[in-house]
């Protein structure tokens, strides 16, 4: 495995935030896509600071937006790219048999996620809310195939799935001293 990461982090005037990320990954379980680029997005506006946000108690309010795409190799066995082949005696004869039967057009399995989201701080109140999209493409899958071949399933990228919804998160101090803290949080999705 090999992996370049950059970052890139902007604050501007306290009120306007700016995240990017560039990875570019590398893993030798692959035969012909052994590099994959990902990377991500965010943009995030601290309303609150604005001077026509006038909200009384509200302490901080956030809404942001982002967009990434990570890269999956993992779990599909040491090379499944490449033949894997065993060395066996039959009747005193070299024979080779499969131990699992390469896909040299393998690649990485794709997984995008959109999120938009709110934060809200007040002397009575915390809440987060955010809703998200995740779609996942060249998913990793066994397909079975006939044995006639010399071996009964191989490795391919044929799936693709969709989640999406909504998260949040209310917290409460119901108790706070200088020497206690009791907290309530109700987390949803």
């Amino acid at each position: 495995r090999q992996s370049y990461v950059a970052f890139f982090n902007l604050k501007y005037s306290d009120k306007y935030t700016f995240a990017a990320d560039f990875r570019r990954d590398a893993v030798s379980i692959f035969a012909n896509s052994k590099w994959g680029n990902f990377g991500s997005a965010s943009l995030g506006w601290i309303i609150s600071q604005e001077d026509f946000f006038r909200v009384p108690g509200v302490d901080f309010f956030k809404a942001r937006i982002s967009y990434g795409i990570m890269g999956e190799s993992l779990g599909q066995g040491f090379y499944p790219g490449y033949d894997v082949i065993n060395v066996k005696n039959l009747n005193d004869a070299v024979a080779t048999v499969f131990i699992s039967k390469g896909n040299p057009d393998l690649t990485w399995e794709a997984g995008k996620q959109f999120n938009l989201g709110l934060d809200l701080e007040s002397s009575y109140l915390n809440a987060t809310l955010d809703f998200y999209s995740k779609n996942r493409d060249d998913m990793f899958f066994t397909r079975n195939v006939g044995t006639s071949l010399g071996y009964r399933s191989i490795v391919v990228n044929d799936g693709s799935l969709k989640n999406w919804g909504f998260e949040f998160a209310v917290d409460k101090d119901v108790i706070k001293t200088q020497d206690l803290n009791v907290n309530i949080r109700v987390l949803g999705s």
